[in-house]
């Protein structure tokens, strides 16, 4: 198989998006801006929108120039969340500011196969090699047309993007039942340690709305904390590579790095993570490494999957300060028999 070496531009038309100030409406058409592109894809949590009549004024189709994505258009972030890819799908319209850039890609490119290679450590250093800028970083689009693409002849790209497309549905369809199962995990666990309906409880005897043979225990006397080790930033971490980094925001992970992993874990010995500013709560059963303020920690006793639904949710947000003192703080029951903490 032959793998030849060209430039963006070679294969792919270059625009980007209105370079003006647009109103913000509450609905209309979906308005992406650098804020959408995050190190891992796309995020319309926080989505902005315009109305269709400012859609058409500054969106109108261009023979000399892209201004509007169409569907196989490569989305890419290129002020601040820089590199970041997205794929446009059929029958998905969006207006984007000037700092989000279109490729369109030409006859003899496969926009799955662009898409999945602008995700590529291969790509990502080439970025972080070209960007520049004093307080954040930026690519010119003339930047981006200069920048390496490397592949197969169309037939063979289109091969591996089916090959990676069909690997990241099986993953989405995973993530859907990791969902449903923790949802179910901690249904049982409210029935049974907040309702009190655990196997057997109607013969229980009770004191004080809890069984009589179990105690409270503070948090603190329970969990292990864990050192941080190395800590990465998002300039550090690619969108692929072979160990994950956590962060505390909600998404899955901030990215990858290729050193060692500064955290082991198995199914037989998990750690738990929590995000101290923002709460988020994730248990890890691989190696992993660690973004900035997420804390690792074990616990005595009992198994980390039992602690890891007890603590969930058990303390929340409420202003941007450190939460794991709080955390902490908090009482648990203990089953008295044999020493066994719930």
């Amino acid at each position: 198989m032959t793998y030849c070496i060209h430039k963006i531009k070679d294969f792919c038309q270059v625009g980007d998006g209105a370079h003006a100030s647009i109103k913000r409406e509450d609905l209309g058409i979906m308005y992406l801006t650098t804020k959408n592109f995050k190190s891992r894809g796309l995020d319309l949590s926080t989505l902005d929108y315009i109305s269709r009549s400012s859609y058409e004024k500054h969106f109108k189709a261009s023979k000399s120039a892209i201004t509007t994505p169409c569907a196989n258009d490569v989305l890419l972030g290129i002020i601040g969340s820089i590199g970041v890819p997205y794929l446009v799908k059929e029958g998905e319209t969006f207006g984007i500011l000037s700092s989000v850039a279109i490729l369109r890609p030409q006859q003899g490119l496969d926009a799955k196969f662009l898409f999945y290679f602008m995700r590529s450590s291969i790509f990502q250093q080439s970025v972080d090699a070209i960007k520049s800028g004093a307080a954040q970083g930026f690519l010119s689009l003339e930047m981006i047309r200069n920048l390496p693409l490397i592949g197969p002849e169309e037939t063979v790209q289109q091969q591996i993007a089916e090959i990676l497309s069909a690997c990241d549905d099986l993953i989405e369809i995973n993530n859907q039942r990791i969902a449903t199962l923790e949802q179910l995990a901690q249904q049982i666990y409210k029935e049974w340690f907040v309702r009190m309906r655990f196997p057997g409880w109607e013969n229980t005897p009770f004191l004080h709305g809890i069984p009589i043979e179990w105690e409270v225990r503070k948090l603190s006397s329970v969990l292990v904390r864990k050192n941080f080790g190395k800590t990465y930033k998002p300039k550090e971490v690619f969108q692929e590579g072979q160990v994950v980094v956590i962060d505390q925001t909600q998404g899955e992970y901030l990215g990858f790095h290729n050193s060692q992993p500064e955290h082991k874990a198995t199914i037989d010995e998990p750690i738990i993570l929590f995000g101290d500013h923002t709460c988020k709560i994730r248990i890890m059963i691989n190696d992993f490494s660690l973004a900035e303020n997420i804390i690792p920690f074990t616990s005595k006793e009992i198994s980390e999957f039992f602690v890891f639904h007890l603590i969930d949710s058990l303390v929340e947000t409420t202003e941007y300060k450190r939460h794991w003192s709080e955390l902490t703080s908090k009482s648990v029951f203990r089953w008295a028999d044999n020493g066994t903490i719930l």
